[in-house]
């Protein structure tokens, strides 16, 4: 059998009944739907409309059970029903429908009371147009239709359709009857059939992941009504949790379910299918194959993980509502941390432990951490997970009793180069630090837990509890809670930290690629309070260690020793930090050195500056020119272009080393000392 394009007309020759598979019609429920929808119906009526597939498997020679297409084809009957009724043809409309048999020809006869009420709807010969806006006071409307879903959407849509049916120019029944069309298949027809209706959905777009693969798993079950029904309350579920209820929205709730059923597929699929002999084994699914990886989970699966996601999206702990699983599982990036600590979560559950529980705020905080420093990789997190049982404790069981056996964590929690997970464990359980101390600062969002700095020796880099407590405390009391702040106690808080890290440099490039003058950004405080290169000053200002007098001048040319000795100066970089407000270090687009905050309020400090510098200077202490003190800071001055007072006239030297008088240059770049001298007639430096 083909596909053929068929009017509504032609489709009610045969009985079209919607099974107990089908969920609730519930287009009438949805306004923007319904809305978006009619308005695109009537927009091309005046002609032979299409409006997608319509799907159905034969059950008896005349009986055509609807797969795919119902929301739509109950739509077209109901708006046939109304203008029938609006046009004096209810009698037509009754014959088509054969509303006087104990089977019409559209039925919803597997729900006894939505086939009750289409019943009593079709047969009454008293209702009129203004009917159709309050149904329920209808004589033979009763109280048990008000719980029917189905029954309250085709309300809710002939109430609307008789407050705008103004809008709906081209509505008629003769229209509605024969020029709307629907491709129709009947999929057991034909061997492609199936596939078919896999590869469609009644818009003609390529199917969802979800809906694709739910016709395989319910066909597994032997109480398909009870399962298609929970299913639908998944839905309704996540539709419900949706911030907002607009089109561009509610394809969420598909996202959703999709996601459920990977997360079914990574904790409890089958790793390998009989029926494909040749498959590797599999063990992550970021896409669905419908027809082989529904032999991998049944429904029941499905269902165990929808509750703990559902238990864990509810739930009021405050480290779970940190993460905002609600968000990540309505949207298609399958981020790692969330997704690895959510199915942690997930098997946890499964395995008795609760939300409350200790070992279970553990986890989360192992596979953070591991992730944050790259190791946990998804493969061997599931095999992890998937031997997974309720111990007494779970850092006892992570360690094992062969502590050199880290085969059973590699790749989850440890890697070969990277051990940091475990080596706080083994100190938690030796009780020689208290996990409570190790929570508190790994929750700093400074650290975001990676705080292996605090607990290396600042010489070696070896392992060494033995001061770590006092950090602690240091750090603590040093860095905000607050992203966005960084530095808690403010201004001399930041001075002595950006004072200890100048007073390490080597060497000027050290110095060039840094940028803590800066107490705004997360990322680059981050950085230097997690790379080893900054151990030393870190552990010198957590330990309140006085650093005192630097030879590391001595390590510089003589081109670059007078800037370190300036930034080597504490008075300068607190006046710096005072006179340029959030100013940071940074290598500019021009080639020059400079501690900035904006395009007017910098300093720069490379060689060439310097030596405008030291000549500006030298004038200065032999009182031959005048500077605005307020912008000399040390032997700097704030600002690219510097004036100066000469003879009574205004100077500017600029910062591409040229002098100008007003607009006229009168000293060439590049300044030299002879140029200097010919300018100054007797300046000597």
């Amino acid at each position: 059998m083909e596909l053929k394009e068929l009017c509504i007309k032609s489709l009610l020759s045969d009985k079209l009944v919607i099974p107990e598979i089908q969920r609730e019609y519930v287009w009438g429920s949805n306004e923007t739907v319904l809305k978006k929808f009619l308005t695109e119906l009537n927009e091309n009526l005046s002609v032979d409309t299409n409006i997608g597939f319509l799907y159905s498997y034969n059950a008896e020679n005349t009986e055509h059970y609807i797969i795919d297409g119902q929301q739509r084809l109950t739509t077209i009957i109901l708006l046939l029903y109304y203008y029938s009724v609006k046009e004096g043809k209810r009698a037509e409309f009754k014959d088509l429908l054969q509303c006087s048999e104990s089977c019409m020809r559209f039925s919803y006869r597997v729900r006894s009371l939505t086939e009750h009420f289409l019943l009593n709807l079709f047969q009454d010969e008293k209702i009129r147009k203004e009917s159709f806006c309050k149904l329920h006071n209808l004589k033979w409307y009763i109280s048990d239709y008000d719980s029917d879903a189905t029954i309250n959407s085709i309300c809710k849509l002939y109430a609307w359709l008789s407050k705008n049916e103004e809008k709906y120019k081209n509505f008629n029944y003769n229209s509605l009857l024969v020029r709307v069309r629907f491709y129709y298949f009947d999929v057991q027809q034909t061997a492609q059939g199936e596939e078919l209706y896999i590869t469609m959905n009644s818009r003609g777009e390529p199917l969802k992941d979800n809906e694709q693969i739910k016709p395989y798993i319910l066909k597994k079950v032997d109480d398909k009504r009870s399962c298609a029904k929970k299913w639908d309350e998944w839905e309704e579920y996540f539709f419900g949790e949706l911030p907002s209820k607009d089109e561009s929205n509610v394809c969420k709730v598909d996202i959703a379910i999709e996601n459920i059923i990977k997360i079914t597929l990574e904790l409890y699929g089958k790793r390998k299918v009989k029926s494909v002999p040749d498959e590797e084994e599999k063990w992550e699914f970021n896409e669905i194959n419908a027809t082989i990886d529904s032999q991998r989970i049944d429904f029941t699966d499905i269902e165990k993980v929808f509750n703990s996601i559902k238990s864990i999206i509810e739930s009021t702990n405050d480290r779970i509502k940190s993460l905002d699983f609600k968000n990540f599982i309505f949207s298609t990036e399958r981020t790692e941390k969330k997704l690895f600590a959510l199915e942690a979560l997930i098997r946890m559950l499964h395995v008795e432990y609760s939300l409350e529980d200790k070992d279970l705020q553990r986890i989360l905080r192992l596979i953070h951490n591991a992730c944050e420093y790259g190791v946990t990789k998804h493969k061997p997190l599931l095999k992890f997970l998937s031997g997974l049982e309720k111990t007494e404790n779970l850092y006892k069981d992570i360690l094992g009793s062969d502590e050199k056996d880290t085969s059973k964590i590699k790749g989850v929690f440890i890697s070969d180069d990277n051990k940091e997970e475990l080596e706080k464990i083994k100190a938690i359980l030796a009780k020689g630090i208290s996990e409570d101390e190790i929570e508190a600062v790994e929750s700093l969002p400074i650290f975001n837990g990676q705080i292996h700095l605090l607990y290396r020796d600042a010489t070696t880099a070896e392992i060494s509890w033995k001061d770590f407590s006092q950090k602690v405390e240091k750090a603590k009391d040093l860095f905000s809670e607050n992203k966005n702040e960084i530095i808690k106690d403010g201004h001399e808080q930041f001075v002595d930290f950006v004072f200890a890290f100048i007073k390490s440099f080597d060497n000027l490039e050290q110095l060039r690629e840094t940028y803590l003058f800066n107490n705004k950004y997360y990322s680059e405080w981050h950085a230097y309070l997690t790379d080893y290169k900054y151990l030393k000053p870190i552990s010198n200002i957590l330990l309140d260690i006085d650093i005192g007098e630097t030879t590391h001048s001595n390590k510089f040319d003589e081109n670059t020793k007078s800037i370190y000795n300036f930034f080597a100066n504490k008075v300068n970089i607190k006046k710096i930090t005072e006179e340029i407000q959030n100013g940071r270090f940074r290598w500019l687009y021009w080639g020059r050195n400079c501690f900035h905050q904006n395009y007017e309020n910098y300093i720069v400090f490379d060689w060439d500056n310097f030596k405008r510098n030291q000549y500006l200077n030298k004038l200065l202490d032999e009182n031959r020119i005048t500077i605005d003190e307020s912008i000399r800071i040390g032997d700097f001055f704030i600002g690219a272009n510097i004036d100066f007072t000469y003879n009574d006239k205004t100077y500017t030297w600029t910062w591409y080393d040229e002098i100008k008088c007003n607009s006229d240059v009168v000293v060439e770049a590049p300044i030299n000392e002879a140029k200097i001298n010919n300018f100054f007639k007797i300046l000597q430096v």
